[in-house]
């Protein structure tokens, strides 16, 4: 028997990720100067000019993910003896008329709470409704209904001046989640800090708000950009303070040292220059152009100086065919790589780190292949890219070009390298072999007689070093670099893209429509697999959208796909990365890379931790209570105990076990015994047998015990039916409640 949670956040996530390509710096004056985190989004008209846009107007596209997440997801908050009105009718039309709202998500601090080095963060989003508030407390209404139906009690009101809002107390009787209006602002607070929050913002009266702290104005108006629809912005001295809090928490001996040379770790990575992260989304030419500047107080340090480096050469981009679905381009000098991290870390670990560079140092000379002689001969010019005129095929075509400074020292290297894999692996029965094609000498691994899915293969050409998966990829490669015909420098599509990107500093391009067409099949396949799996089982959840449904033709989607790039630059101002997307929905670049929004959509899972360990907590109480029941039945020829005071002492059980986390309970025992008469060990396993009560009294659910043992959180509604099926299942085996 499995029971699906609903999920709270999901919606926020969801509108959150849609928000980071469709959606300034709302509501700032409303927030405190010592915000941690901030996400401010507003709507604008250019944003229906974007490719975007026109696929979510499509319904081909749109209207099966939209129905598949009313039924599996929306529907979860419903109950089909309530009657009335749908939350699932409502929650899309709520997300709507949000969506059209300026609005921001931040995360104000994080505070000790119960338990050593636990902490609590305090985070609050708002909605600037304004000619929307009649209409999103509408659709709110039925949300707000259901809730007061499933918390009864637990759904209180608190009194705000001229406002009233509901909150939902822990079991300290501290509001945990907050939510309400506040004139035309709706406003959802997370955590115990709602009654010092809302009634400043009711009054209007933040001292120090953080539109004019300096470190939000010095980052955020240093990033180019006007007109932004989507602003994000990362206090990185607050989060340097929590990032050591978190690691002394468990700092052992090792990690203690660590973190007593802290300033120092922060200076060697480059971190102690940073005075703010800020990003800025905006449209430009109907892409979404974001810029993310890292605000440096002077020119970049330590290991942070690896993404300050130029860009390749053009000569350098020209081993790229021009039909390439994605390159990846940068220059790294390894042996000075490998020179920084050593003066790092024994900046950072003094004498411990000398020691084990030194031991890895005199490892590789004994295997004579000094450190030096290995990375010294490689040169510092890289591009990594994937193309189909090559061989290349979804995630096989994968081939990687670098420069040699000195050839003849590099052919000793890689013969002495040759000579360790033969050595080594031999045994094991991997070997290099050779082809030669076209005068030139591929090498690659094979392994006997189960060989390997990637026999990675190399070869030397000229003053470039050839490596990809398949000697047959290394093969057109090196044609390639003999005779190209046209390179990516070729592609107007690219040098567009590079344009707006900017073409100073390290690049990574996608071609979206390539991208597509390569991943296509895989989706089909994979989906189709899903299926036969019961992904999408019809006759098990009613559900109307098949395969078919959910992913349209391919040259639908490449018609809302568009070439995507990113570059980094300095600036007097620090680093700037720049990436331009056509569809931030259907790009990888989007999906990955803005680490700042990606926190704040972690803040939730921060948030439910201290309930999640009770949770956890509460089902190994009752898991241990399930083993010891079964072992007292096999000690009894088959019975469960009369009741749990009977299985503790039988069983010489600790107190503890039986207290929940959530508990006490107001009436009786945390923990509630369902003993139906005449139940043994062969009760079947979709029959509950106990359940936390203080758990269902005080959390969003229970934890709940069934026959053969097994645990489950479920939620109060699948609780009572799952109760009620365990009696009508308990009275089929002649056991009466």
């Amino acid at each position: 028997m499995t029971h699906r949670r609903p999920t709270p956040w999901l919606a926020l996530t969801l509108f959150l990720v849609a928000a980071h390509g469709i959606c300034a710096q709302p509501l700032a004056d409303r927030l405190p100067a010592s915000t941690m985190v901030y996400l401010g989004w507003s709507p604008s008209a250019s944003l229906l000019t974007t490719s975007t846009a026109r696929m979510l107007a499509d319904e081909r596209v749109l209207a099966p993910w939209r129905r598949l997440f009313q039924e599996e997801i929306l529907g979860f908050a419903d109950r089909p003896e309530d009657g009335g009105e749908r939350i699932g009718d409502h929650l899309p039309l709520l997300l709507m008329n949000a969506a059209q709202a300026e609005g921001c998500f931040a995360l104000l601090e994080l505070r000790p709470a119960k338990g050593a080095g636990r902490l609590s963060p305090q985070s609050v989003l708002m909605l600037d409704l304004g000619a929307k508030r009649r209409a999103f407390e509408e659709h709110f209404k039925p949300i707000q209904k259901r809730m007061k139906d499933r918390l009864g009690d637990r759904l209180q009101m608190m009194k705000l001046d001229k406002s009233w809002v509901f909150f939902k107390p822990d079991r300290q009787g501290k509001p945990r989640v907050t939510w309400g209006f506040v004139g035309d602002v709706f406003v959802m607070f997370f955590g115990d800090g709602a009654e010092e929050f809302i009634p400043k913002l009711v009054k209007g009266k933040i001292d120090q708000p953080l539109s004019t702290a300096p470190a939000f104005t010095d980052t955020v108006g240093k990033v180019p950009g006007e007109r932004a629809v989507f602003t994000t912005y990362l206090d990185t001295k607050a989060a340097s303070t929590l990032a050591r809090t978190l690691l002394n928490r468990d700092a052992g001996g090792d990690l203690a040292q660590i973190l007593g040379n802290w300033d120092k770790l922060l200076e060697e990575f480059g971190l102690g220059g940073v005075k703010g992260v800020a990003e800025k989304t905006v449209i430009e030419d109907k892409q979404f152009v974001t810029r993310t500047l890292v605000r440096l107080d002077g020119p970049p340090k330590g290991l942070l100086q690896l993404a300050a480096t130029p860009a390749v050469d053009d000569a350098m981009l020209k081993v790229v065919p021009a039909d390439a679905m994605a390159v990846g381009a940068a220059r790294l000098d390894l042996a000075k790589l490998y020179d920084q991290i050593k003066a790092s870390a024994i900046t950072v670990a003094g004498n411990d780190a000398k020691e084990g560079f030194g031991q890895i140092e005199q490892g590789a000379e004994a295997m004579g292949l000094p450190v030096k002689d290995l990375l010294g001969p490689i040169g510092d010019q890289w591009v990594l890219y994937n193309a189909q005129s090559n061989g290349g095929f979804a995630l096989t075509g994968w081939t990687l070009v670098g420069t040699i400074r000195d050839g003849e020292k590099f052919g000793k290297a890689l013969r002495a390298v040759r000579t360790l894999v033969t050595q080594g692996a031999g045994e094991r029965g991997v070997r290099i072999r050779t082809t030669q094609v076209d005068g030139a000498t591929i090498e690659f691994l094979e392994a006997g007689r189960f060989d390997l899915p990637f026999p990675i293969a190399w070869a030397v050409v000229g003053d470039k070093f050839v490596v990809a998966l398949y000697p047959q990829l290394v093969e057109d490669a090196i044609q390639h670099l003999a005779k190209p015909e046209k390179t990516i420098l070729d592609n107007p599509a690219f040098a567009a893209t590079r344009q707006r990107a900017g073409a100073t500093g390290p690049l990574v391009y996608l071609s979206g429509p390539d991208v597509v067409s390569n991943l296509y099949p895989i989706g089909l396949v994979f989906v189709q697999f899903m299926t036969a799996m019961g992904g999408f089982d019809n006759d098990e959840n009613g559900s109307d959208v098949s395969p078919a449904d959910l992913i349209p033709s391919m040259k639908r989607l490449t018609g809302y796909v568009g070439h995507d790039a990113l570059s980094i630059k300095t600036t007097p101002d620090g680093l700037l990365k720049t990436r331009t997307v056509g569809n931030p929905l259907l790009s990888p670049l989007a999906w990955v890379d803005s680490p700042i929004l990606w926190l704040a959509l972690g803040i939730p899972g921060m948030q439910a931790s201290d309930e999640a360990a009770d949770q956890t907590k509460s089902m190994s109480n009752l898991r241990q209570i399930g083993t010891s029941m079964l072992m007292h039945a096999s000690d009894n020829k088959g019975a469960f105990p009369a009741d749990l005071a009977a299985l503790k002492k039988a069983q010489e059980l600790n107190d503890e076990l039986f207290k929940s986390p959530f508990g006490p309970a107001k009436e009786g025992p945390d923990y509630v015994y369902l003993h139906f008469a005449g139940l043994s060990n062969k009760v079947g396993a979709e029959i509950m047998i106990a359940f936390d009560a203080a758990a269902l009294e005080q959390a969003d659910g229970t934890a709940v015990l069934f026959g053969d043992g097994h645990v489950e959180w479920m939620t109060p509604d699948a609780f009572r039916a799952g109760l009620a099926e365990s009696k009508k299942k308990a009275a089929l085996q002649n056991a009466a409640p």
